[in-house]
C-alpha cells in the first residue's frame, strides 16, 4: 500500500520546525553562549527528527485514533507508540547523531533513564508548539472558507435577482418608451433614464 504524502502540509510542518529551532537557538544564544555553534547542529538534528514525528502523528496517527469498540486497542498502541518515539526515540536520534559525529554530546548522563527525562520535555515542548500551530492555521482555513462561501452565496444570490427581472415589465416598458419616441415626445429621455434607475436598483441594491 503506497503513502501519499501532501507536501504541501509537510512544508507547513516544516516551517513550524524552523519556528521550534529558532525558539531554542536564542534560548541556547542567550544561556549557553559559549557552546552556541555546537548546540545548533544539535538542535537542527534532533528538530529535524521531531518535524518527522510530528508529522507522523498529527497527519496519519491522530485521524485514526477513535476510542470506540473497534479501534481502543489500537488507538492505545498509537498513543503508546508515540509516547515512546517522543522519549526513547528522541534518545535513539541523538545517540545515532553522536556516532554519526553529527550531534556533540555535551551532556553526559549516569543511565538511560536520566537521559530520557533529559530529552523527553524537549520532545513534549515540539508537540505543543504544533498543536498551537495547527490550531492557528486550521482556524485561519476556516475562516477563510467561510468567507468564500459567503461571497459565493452573495452572488449566486445576485445572480437569482438578476433572473429574476420580469421579462413582460421590461418589453412593456421599452415598448412605450419605443412610441415615445416614434411622437418625439419630450418624456423619452426620462422614461428611459427612470429605466434605468429601476433596473440598477432591482440588479444592484435589492
Amino acid at each position: 500500500m503506497k503513502i501519499l504524502i501532501n507536501r504541501e502540509r509537510f512544508k507547513f510542518y516544516l516551517w513550524v520546525g524552523l519556528a521550534f529551532l529558532l525558539l531554542n537557538l536564542f534560548d541556547d544564544l542567550i544561556n549557553n553562549p559559549g557552546t552556541f555553534v555546537k548546540r545548533v547542529f544539535n538542535n537542527l538534528w534532533l528538530v529535524g527528527y521531531l518535524v518527522i514525528i510530528n508529522f507522523i502523528f498529527f497527519e496519519y496517527s491522530l485521524p485514526f485514533i477513535k476510542f470506540t469498540w473497534k479501534r481502543i486497542l489500537i488507538s492505545l498502541l498509537l498513543i503508546w507508540a508515540h509516547f515512546i518515539l517522543y522519549s526513547y526515540g528522541l534518545y535513539a536520534w541523538r545517540f545515532i547523531g553522536i556516532q554519526l559525529h553529527i550531534y556533540a554530546a555535551l551532556k553526559t548522563f549516569p543511565s538511560l533513564s536520566h537521559a530520557v527525562v533529559y530529552l523527553f520535555p524537549y520532545g513534549v515542548g515540539s508537540f505543543f508548539i504544533f498543536v498551537i500551530a495547527r490550531h492557528i492555521n486550521n482556524y485561519r482555513k476556516l475562516k477563510e472558507a467561510a468567507q468564500k462561501l459567503r461571497i459565493e452565496k452573495q452572488e449566486a444570490e445576485l445572480n437569482y435577482l438578476k433572473s429574476q427581472t420580469n421579462p413582460h415589465f421590461l418589453f412593456n416598458t421599452l415598448n412605450n418608451i419605443y412610441s415615445l419616441a416614434r411622437d418625439k415626445s419630450d418624456l423619452a429621455p426620462e422614461s428611459i433614464l427612470r429605466l434605468s434607475k429601476i433596473l440598477r436598483f432591482m440588479l444592484y441594491e435589492t
